[in-house]
């Protein structure tokens, strides 16, 4: 006598659909959850991996000139970058150490003035319940303290330097061996879309070969033309605004902003009149910087439409803190890349 199954028996077709949907969106909200747990680590994952492409670009631009083993063109890389940054610490450090400090009481001074000048206006203090901490780090509390848990992490000494750390081993492993770590990826994944994604980690690590590249030549020009602008006008302590202008500007849009509101603190140190030269200066130099130099390099780089450029930043800052404002670009423009590849057929 034939019955029908029952609606709990694993040999019915639609208990098994049902069981495999459920089991297909339980796995994917728990793989949401981890990785919204695992942000931290995954964002420093993330970072060594553009430090990565940053290293197997300059180790493929010395190829042109010697075509030697890629671990050695990449130990001459990473000992040319080393070299130089010591070299800039060794000479400069002494006077940016000094300008640091006078950098650091200028702006404790200035951001309590402000602060006095917004709760005059009704706006309120800049420093909240903070009354033993200073005005300084109370604005950065209030800037930076609802990005998340990322900025708790490396914002102590020992943190920032851990996970610096971190990513240049991370860059350096990757960027020694990386079809090791693709052939793992591709292992991950089924057969049949094994080839499409081989080509689509081939595509993301040349955009983040020329998107680090092009970003350097940004940080670069923006602290040269920084420092000649700041200069020529007689802004305090303009060379080292110029390094904190020419680093922030890895961070498109925003970076620009912070170190504009940098100079304009400084530029009051002495005065409105300085403060006004200081960031009309400085606007003189982002203008040309945004029309000719980063305007070029984004667009050589990657093809993202500004706003949504814009709105990933905001979402990842939000969300992830400072290194998602950071990350905000490559992220998006690696997931550009993936969509862009089309689907081979099956």
């Amino acid at each position: 006598m034939d019955r029908a199954p029952s609606p709990v028996e694993s040999h019915d077709p639609a208990v098994r659909a049902a069981f495999k949907q459920a089991t297909v969106w339980l796995g994917l909200a728990a793989a949401m959850w981890l990785t919204w747990r695992l942000a931290q680590p995954i964002l420093l994952i993330l970072m060594g991996l553009v430090v990565a492409a940053g290293l197997d670009a300059g180790s493929r631009l010395l190829s042109k000139v010697w075509n030697g083993p890629h671990t050695v063109r990449l130990t001459i890389v990473a000992l040319l970058l080393a070299g130089i940054i010591g070299g800039f610490l060794f000479f400069a450090g002494t006077a940016l150490v000094g300008q640091a400090g006078a950098l650091g009481q200028t702006l404790e001074v200035q951001i309590a003035r402000v602060s006095v000048l917004m709760e005059a206006w009704g706006i309120g203090p800049i420093e909240q319940g903070g009354g033993s901490h200073g005005a300084l780090p109370g604005l950065l509390v209030q800037m930076f303290g609802s990005l998340g848990d990322v900025t708790r992490f490396v914002g102590s000494a020992a943190g920032a330097l851990g996970s610096l750390l971190f990513i240049i081993v991370v860059g350096l492993f990757v960027a020694a061996e990386p079809r090791l770590y693709e052939r793992g990826i591709e292992w991950l994944t089924p057969h049949h879309s094994r080839d499409r994604v081989a080509q689509v980690m081939t595509d993301i690590a040349a955009m983040l070969r020329r998107w680090v590249g092009y970003r350097f030549i940004a940080m670069l020009s923006d602290g040269i033309m920084t420092a000649i602008g700041l200069f020529i006008a007689g802004v305090p302590l303009a060379g080292l605004l110029a390094l904190i202008s020419g680093m922030l500007a890895f961070i498109p849009n925003f970076g620009s902003l912070f170190a504009g509101g940098i100079i304009l603190l400084v530029g009051l140190s002495a005065g409105p009149e300085m403060a006004a030269i200081a960031i009309g200066t400085y606007v003189l130099v982002q203008l040309i910087q945004g029309n000719f130099v980063t305007t070029a390099v984004e667009r050589a780089a990657v093809d993202i439409a500004p706003a949504t450029t814009l709105a990933a930043q905001l979402l990842f800052g939000a969300l992830f803190g400072l290194m998602g404002l950071m990350l905000a670009n490559p992220i998006v423009a690696a997931l550009k890349v993936a969509l862009d590849r089309p689907k081979q057929p099956s």
